[in-house]
């Protein structure tokens, strides 16, 4: 029985928190190519949810513009 404790799902518990920490870096990237590539349109040309994203998003736009 110790060992179904560590075995969540058929994943070691290392796995897992491995994979969490991958996801978490994925979306981190997937935010940084989506302000990235708003931020290369012209202001004129952004949507309303687009100017919203940038306004939530201000460290990762600073960290973009300074690249």
């Amino acid at each position: 029985m110790a060992v179904k404790s560590e075995v969540k799902c058929g994943v070691p518990r290392r796995k897992s928190s491995q994979s969490v920490k991958f996801c978490i870096k994925e979306e981190r990237n997937a935010s940084y190519k989506k302000v990235s590539s708003i931020l290369q349109k012209a202001e004129s040309e952004r949507t309303e949810e687009e100017k919203e994203l940038l306004f939530s998003c201000s460290e990762l736009v600073k960290e973009v513009t300074r690249r």
